[in-house]
């Protein structure tokens, strides 16, 4: 799976997701704004307080999530 969070939709994708995240990192850590745990948890926090919208809790809004964590200041 591609690091499109707005395709997944199960457990399973997630999973891919995931792993592709991963592996992203590891080959490509130079354009992630936030590389570490830190600054990511922080990215992650920053996108959820100003996205604005009522996010309804599945897979696909997880996946959002993490990925907002990868470049969102």
């Amino acid at each position: 799976m591609s690091l499109n969070p707005y395709e997944v939709k199960t457990k399973e994708d997630m999973l891919h997701f995931v792993a592709s995240l991963m592996s992203d990192l590891d080959t490509n850590k130079n354009d992630w704004e936030n590389p570490n745990l830190e600054s990511f948890l922080e990215g992650m926090k920053a996108w959820l307080e100003d996205s604005g919208t009522n996010l309804e809790p599945d897979w696909r809004t997880f996946a959002i999530i993490l990925s907002a964590g990868k470049s969102y200041e």
